[in-house]
């Protein structure tokens, strides 16, 4: 019988062990003062006003980082992740990580040398028992995914088929008619979403004439919301008038439900050729 104390004294020993890596953070916060966060994060550019993920983060740590953050470029903002460590977790990032199952580890997105929040990455082990950090930086995840949107092919369509000077004349885009395009992937660790908006179409008629609309104008028989008329015929032009539209794409990017970031936008152009005639009355004797 006298082995047993001694054999309990084991059992508390090794569950003292096995207890103290999880205290370690909340040691670490009582001897230093957390990283202490904002309740609610905004994104300017964003204007929608969608809330980062997690809710609250820590403030900016440290500005630049590493990566690519800092300075920013004509290519957009450049953006990268930096781990959250625990001893500057504060309250709401425990329990986020609880509630998570432990699964997922906070990560700072910062874009151009700017905290814009907290996303939540997936934890992935390999085979030495290691954590895998992520795998790419998510700016260069989304640049992908808006080189592979599927920007349509679009065409000018008129009508009539051949101009009258003083008349009116209808024109629409044939192939798009202005849904959002959108693409996004899980499989860097993390959703990346991106989306692409038409913002303005800016239709050149050719002599001169340009005119920005809101769309990209209805097809015949409905009346088009883009109409012209033509003061001179387009004699000396063998195709007729040159007529071009540009639509311009707003483009951009979240990760994990994060705040919206720019990206820098897609420009398309469409054309066709417009003969157009005059019309004369002719008096017979």
């Amino acid at each position: 019988m006298e082995g047993h104390p001694n054999r309990r004294l084991q059992v508390v020993a090794l569950f003292v062990a096995m207890a103290l890596p999880m205290l370690a953070p909340l040691v670490a916060r009582a001897e230093e003062d957390p990283i202490k966060p904002p309740i609610d994060i905004w994104v300017d550019t964003d204007d929608d006003g969608v809330n980062v993920d997690a809710g609250t983060g820590g403030t900016q740590p440290g500005g630049g980082g590493g990566g690519n953050g800092g300075g920013g470029s004509a290519s957009g903002p450049q953006c990268h992740l930096e781990e959250l460590k625990p001893d500057q977790w504060d309250q709401s990032i425990e329990l986020e990580y609880w509630g998570r199952r432990m699964r997922y580890a906070p990560y700072n997105l910062i874009c151009d040398g700017e905290w814009k929040g907290v996303v939540w990455i997936e934890i992935v082990i390999d085979d030495g028992g290691n954590p895998v950090p992520p795998p790419a930086d998510p700016l260069d995840v989304a640049q992908r995914l808006r080189d592979q949107l599927p920007v349509p092919r679009a065409s000018v369509e008129i009508n009539p088929d051949r101009g009258i000077v003083g008349v009116d004349s209808w024109f629409w885009l044939d192939g798009y008619n202005g849904a959002t395009l959108r693409r996004s992937t899980d499989a860097f660790g993390w959703l990346v979403e991106v989306e692409a908006r038409v913002t303005h179409y800016q239709w050149s008629f050719g002599d001169g004439t340009v005119v920005s609309s809101d769309s990209p104008g209805r097809a015949y028989p409905d009346r088009s919301t883009v109409r012209h008329v033509y003061e001179r015929s387009s004699a000396g032009l063998p195709q007729g008038y040159p007529v071009d539209v540009s639509f311009v794409f707003e483009v951009r990017y979240r990760v994990d439900g994060g705040a919206w970031i720019v990206l820098p936008g897609i420009t398309r152009t469409a054309r066709g050729e417009y003969p157009v005639r005059e019309s004369q009355a002719v008096i017979q004797r």
